[in-house]
């Protein structure tokens, strides 16, 4: 029975990360064609990691967010996404940005961090733009592509 309230658990959230993999997709297209503004900041953690060091890095990032999208609710749209589920759609992202370091964050479509950083050097870096000469020496990458015009939604059978 716990085995399959396991599997059970784990079609659930593949199906809430499929739904929110389309709320980005979305996003994305109503950045380019609604003047108020707001930033996208995808997080992209490992479900169910056993793994204490990724457990530590997930929590302090999990943390971060948190405070971020307290501090500043409306002007942040926050999309946790599992990446060892073995979405196509996920896994096209991840291999899009690069992300074979996991936890991660994509904001707004072109800055990327995959390292621990503060909760003010955070804030900067969602809050700069494409302002990146003032990112320097900051813990993030430029995403070296070009925003992504729509993201293919579709779940492995």
């Amino acid at each position: 029975i716990s085995s399959k309230f396991t599997d059970e658990l784990q079609i659930l959230h593949k199906k809430y990360d499929l739904l929110r993999m389309m709320l980005w997709a979305r996003s994305i297209e109503l950045k380019k064609n609604c003047p108020q503004e707001f930033h996208t900041v995808v997080y992209f953690f490992n479900y169910s990691s056993e793994d204490i060091e990724t457990r530590a890095q997930q929590s302090t990032f999990a943390r971060l967010l948190n405070e971020l999208k307290n501090k500043h609710g409306g002007e942040i749209l926050l999309i946790p996404v599992a990446a060892n589920l073995d979405l196509e759609s996920v896994n096209l992202v991840l291999e899009k940005y690069n992300l074979n370091k996991i936890p991660a964050l994509v904001i707004d479509e072109n800055k990327i961090v995959k390292e621990i950083v503060t909760f003010d050097e955070l804030e900067n870096i969602v809050f700069e733009k494409d302002n990146f000469k003032q990112l320097e020496g900051t813990a993030f990458e430029k995403a070296q592509l070009d925003k992504p015009e729509k993201i293919i939604l579709k779940a492995n059978k």
